[in-house]
């Protein structure tokens, strides 16, 4: 089965029933708080049109492992941006 990654909300309901037919509200443990991930997309560069660039990223995230990587463009004359979704591009 291939794994499924994002945010989800998920509601578990729990109903015990006691010996003598009473209901008992089950005790959950608090939800796991979820620290944001931090992002280095490295150091600005200046070049000359028509110039190949690399662009060297990383990011760390306390609660566990990077699952990807994504370079956008956000403003400036088009360019393609190969490999766009790996920490180097």
């Amino acid at each position: 089965m291939k794994p499924i990654t994002g945010i989800f909300s998920v509601l578990l309901v729990l109903t015990l029933l006691s010996a003598c037919g009473h209901k008992k509200k089950p005790v959950l443990p608090p939800a796991p708080v979820n620290n944001a991930p931090s992002a280095n997309a490295g150091s600005d560069q200046s070049v000359d049109e028509e110039t190949t660039v690399t662009l060297t990223g990383s990011g760390t995230d306390t609660d566990g492992s990077i699952v990807s990587y994504s370079w956008t463009q956000l403003s400036g004359s088009m360019v393609t941006i190969q490999d766009a979704g790996m920490a180097t591009a």
